[in-house]
């Protein structure tokens, strides 16, 4: 840790028992590092019965949440709105001691750290997303939010290049550092090897294309339709949560396969099991601050990927095979099956690069920086 910070508070928007993402990994990998940290959410008072979970997370790693009035409730009334945020900063403001590094996951936290610099060692924004474009219909102003945290921030981090220059605008001296998501390398590396019992429970025999991850709107749906019915004989293993996707005609066919959620501890096997891993995002605008955990996911098992033209992809240069259309998508994945694209050579290329881009690095890369600041 920097000189002078000797603990980290998370201000999360996910429970750490929950999808187990960016966050969550950061936190861990600070832990692992050896600083004590507490990771916190906003949870609505009527869910207390959540505190008293048992859940599994690391040793040096606390978790709290702070209280507030269910929103619909607070939305309609400002007065309610007003205690939530009162009630917020009240909870934090124990944990914000000279010692201590905050890192907020998102602008819902901007009140609650509004004129607390001073009494915190840092604030670090840590920005993976453009929270006001996948969210419009959100009950905050999240671009406000965001332009109130920037400004509080001793430091942002960010995922993509296009999320940088967006703070910028906001606050042209804010220190901004590159920060891409990772995979916890060791924990995935340990999965190499277990994904052909899995393929032998669920009776998938010939190659598998697989894919990922939230299959949810920003999938697209007919290029995986093309997939299937170009390629028969090839597997098509679609693993995680289904939510506003219409899987109707990809459910009629014979050769793809739906999982639904996966734990977080059986991501690595299923990984394991693909031949190919499938990035088919649609070609949205959203898609441009788009730097998904799940590259490297699949980089850390050796896996040749596919992916759709979206702009952070070519970073990862001969690691990813772009294609330009779904036609185009077809005869990549058929591409990537050939025993070129699985030498030894190639797949530890890919391994390598993801040992290079792990949680535990990510954490060093902050506090280089904080040292530097």
């Amino acid at each position: 840790m920097p000189e002078g910070f000797e603990k980290v508070v998370h201000l999360a928007g996910s429970r750490f028992s929950g999808s187990y993402q960016r966050p969550q990994a950061l936190a861990t990998a600070l832990c692992e590092k050896g600083f004590p940290s507490i990771y916190a959410i906003h949870m609505p008072i009527h869910r207390v019965y959540t505190s008293w979970r048992k859940i599994a997370h690391p040793p040096g790693l606390r978790l709290k949440s702070a209280w507030e009035l269910p929103q619909p409730l607070a939305c309609r009334f400002r007065i309610l709105n007003r205690f939530n945020r009162f009630a917020e900063r009240m909870r934090i403001r124990p944990w914000l001691t000279k010692d201590c590094l905050v890192i907020a996951s998102g602008p819902a936290w901007a009140d609650a750290l509004e004129g607390e610099k001073a009494a915190c060692g840092a604030i670090v924004y840590d920005c993976f997303d453009d929270y006001a474009m996948i969210a419009p219909d959100h009950r905050l102003d999240l671009d406000a939010l965001e332009a109130k945290l920037v400004n509080e921030a001793t430091l942002a981090t960010v995922t993509t290049k296009a999320l940088g220059e967006k703070l910028r605008r906001i606050r042209a001296d804010v220190p901004i550092i590159a920060l891409p998501n990772a995979v916890e390398f060791a924990k995935f590396r340990a999965g190499a090897g277990t994904g052909l019992s899995l393929r032998r429970r669920m009776g998938i025999s010939g190659p598998v294309a697989g894919f990922l991850g939230a299959i949810r709107d920003w999938v697209d749906e007919s290029l995986l339709y093309q997939l299937a019915t170009t390629l028969p004989d090839v597997t098509l293993l679609l693993c995680g949560p289904i939510r506003g996707f219409d899987a109707s005609r990809l459910e009629t066919l014979p050769n793809v396969r739906f999982t639904g959620m996966v734990p977080y501890e059986q991501v690595p096997e299923h990984i394991d099991a693909f031949d190919v891993a499938l990035v088919p995002f649609r070609l949205i605008e959203r898609m441009n601050t788009v730097n998904s955990n799940k590259f490297y996911q699949y980089l850390s098992l050796g896996k040749p990927i596919v992916t759709v033209d979206i702009p952070n992809v070519h970073e990862f240069g001969e690691l990813m095979l772009v294609a330009e259309d779904a036609e185009h998508f077809c005869k990549k994945v058929r591409m990537a099956l050939q025993a070129t694209y699985r030498t030894p050579e190639r797949v530890n290329a890919r391994i390598a690069y993801a040992r290079a881009n792990s949680w535990l690095s990510r954490a060093e890369t902050i506090l280089a920086a904080l040292a530097a600041a």
